[in-house]
């Protein structure tokens, strides 16, 4: 038993998520996705974007050896604000990483 969300994540609905003993209410399906941006060396003018949900677009510009940074805004903020494009840049002039900015 299974619930399915537009955006392809599924949800196992049975035991153990789910019995007399345990009524764990059904997920919720996120109308708007969170979108991650992933900046480095290579690319530190047009993020690529990639949610949870699809990520393969990202192989081409992930490097694995490196280290990876996540900056996240506020919560009354979005990704757009220069705030973190700038913390962003600032960061990859120091250390040769993986940025990512969380959207949400």
């Amino acid at each position: 038993n299974q619930k399915c969300c537009p955006d392809g994540e599924c949800y196992d609905l049975g035991p153990p998520w789910q019995s007399l003993t345990r009524l764990a209410p059904a997920p919720n399906c996120i109308d708007d996705p969170v979108k991650y941006l992933l900046t480095n060396r290579a690319n530190p003018t047009y993020p690529v974007v990639f949610s949870s949900g699809n990520f393969s677009n990202i192989k081409d510009y992930y490097n694995a050896s490196k280290p990876t940074v996540i900056l996240l805004h506020g919560y009354l903020q979005s990704e757009k604000p220069s705030e973190v494009r700038n913390m962003t840049v600032i960061y990859l002039t120091k250390v040769d990483a993986n940025a990512i900015s969380v959207d949400y």
